[in-house]
């Protein structure tokens, strides 16, 4: 879960909740206000994920990219040393505080469902009742209810007329499903326990089971409003309450009342939800424009995987004489994945090598101080040779690196063309001596990782013959 999704997940929860606010709170629609919280609730983790929307396509780079390999993305973490693979040296303090913080949350919920059970196991008297069960608990406490629970204390007659309007309130957040609703938002308080937003989902969540129940309580029983209303007030019970349980004699009585009084809510303003999510789906997923950034080697990835369709198997370049092919019936392998070659499974294979690269790559690259001081970070792309012999990778070169991402981007924000060719690093704009070097120390240690992978290839086959084949390996540099 990185810091970007996390950003966006709260981005999604808090617009949505000031929608919600603003606009449809003092809305007597407490089903439609419901169902909103709710989708609102699932939208924030799920809207980040959709796929991209890019208003803004990159340059065409089909004729640079041949076989892509997955993205290397190495973390920087802190101001000074160096830093191996993507985990800071030492205790993870950040990782261990939220794990602490969530079994701390993760003990409150328990916390509550004992006192439930407890509650359960010195109950008078336990009935089962159609699709709910009435529990009998001692007297002086306030009727409540917990899933398909209904506890009721024993001196109250639930069959007497000032009684009943209680009594099918409660019935109405069990046949709901209320404890749902807000057993979905205490899972996400343990999670994300330092999120405020659940919180605030969740009390408004209950608000509107009120709302509802005090409804139903009004609908079919011969209490009407004004009497409803009267009992609310003349019975406010000060009586213990489990927290995961609904009570009758809950707090924001004025508003309760409130919206027992008023007409039924403007139905139209639900409309609204549709470009609000629109608006989110785009913030969250519009790609910019910036091809220094994953967007960027996703597309690199897409075109090459397009490319090699469009051209066939088999094409090829000639460098000093010898084909280099761009894509072959048998890719080349890294490190020893023999086992899975005599499968003859070469998905499996090429899955086997591709994670025995990642892994040597995350093992030996650091992100350099001098990179971090400055806060240099971008994408690395680098181009190599497996030969046809197969062992050691050729022909390493750094076909776009770092400091000419920077000047690409500087590029687009005075308007002018990205596909430039022929820039050297002089024409480059970084102000500093410091800076500059910070951006080569990035294309440097990428570079110095691919020469020294610690594992051999095996070669690449096409038309039953090993041949040398050309790949490119991005690797990004971020900084936290």
């Amino acid at each position: 879960m990185n810091l970007s999704y996390l950003l966006e997940m709260t981005l999604v929860w808090l617009a949505c909740y000031l929608f919600y606010y603003l606009w449809l709170r003092n809305e007597r629609m407490p089903r439609a206000n419901r169902f909103f919280l709710l989708f609102s609730l699932l939208a924030g983790p799920l809207i980040p994920l959709f796929p991209t929307i890019n208003l803004f396509p990159a340059a065409d780079l089909s004729e640079t990219f041949m076989a892509q390999l997955e993205q290397v993305t190495v973390i920087g973490y802190g101001a000074a040393g160096e830093i191996t693979g993507t985990e800071p040296g030492g205790v993870n303090w950040l990782f261990w505080t939220w794990i602490a913080g969530s079994l701390f949350s993760l003990f409150r919920l328990f916390g509550g469902w004992r006192q439930l059970y407890l509650l359960l196991r010195r109950a008078k008297n336990i009935t089962e009742l159609e699709d709910y069960r009435l529990v009998s608990i001692p007297s002086g406490g306030s009727p409540f209810s917990y899933a398909n629970l209904l506890f009721w204390p024993e001196d109250m007659n639930p069959e007497a007329m000032q009684w009943q309007a209680v009594f099918a309130h409660e019935r109405a957040h069990i046949r709901q499903g209320h404890t749902y609703d807000l057993l979905l938002v205490d899972i996400l308080n343990v999670a994300l326990w330092w999120n405020p937003l659940p919180y605030l989902y969740r009390r408004s969540l209950r608000l509107q089971h009120e709302y509802l129940a005090d409804a139903a309580a009004t609908e079919n029983q011969r209490t009407n409003v004004r009497d409803y209303a009267r009992l609310l007030l003349q019975h406010q019970l000060v009586g213990w309450v489990p927290r995961p349980g609904h009570a009758f004699y809950h707090s924001h009585l004025k508003n309760r009342i409130i919206m027992l009084t008023q007409p039924k809510g403007a139905s139209w303003k639900l409309l609204a939800i549709l470009p609000l999510f629109i608006m989110l789906l785009w913030a969250c997923n519009e790609e910019s424009g910036d091809i220094t950034g994953t967007n960027m080697a996703e597309t690199e990835a897409a075109m090459a995987r397009e490319n090699a369709k469009a051209e066939g198997l088999g094409e090829f370049d000639l460098i000093d004489g010898q084909k280099i092919y761009k894509s072959v019936d048998q890719m080349p392998i890294y490190g020893d994945c023999s086992a899975e070659l005599a499968t003859g499974d070469l998905e499996e294979a090429v899955n086997c090598g591709n994670t025995k690269l990642l892994t040597d790559i995350y093992t030996n690259i650091k992100y350099p101080a001098a990179a971090r001081e400055a806060g240099a970070e971008g994408l690395v792309i680098m181009t190599f040779v497996v030969p046809a012999s197969g062992g050691e990778i050729r022909n390493i070169e750094i076909v776009r690196g770092t400091a000419e991402n920077n000047y690409r981007k500087a590029l687009r924000a005075e308007g002018k063309d990205l596909t430039v060719v022929g820039y050297s690093k002089e024409d480059i704009p970084l102000q500093t001596a410091t800076e500059k070097e910070a951006y080569e120390s990035l294309d440097a240690a990428a570079l110095n990782t691919a020469m020294n992978l610690p594992q051999s290839w095996t070669a690449g086959m096409h038309d039953g013959k090993p041949v040398a084949v050309r790949f490119n390996l991005p690797i990004k540099f971020q900084l936290e």
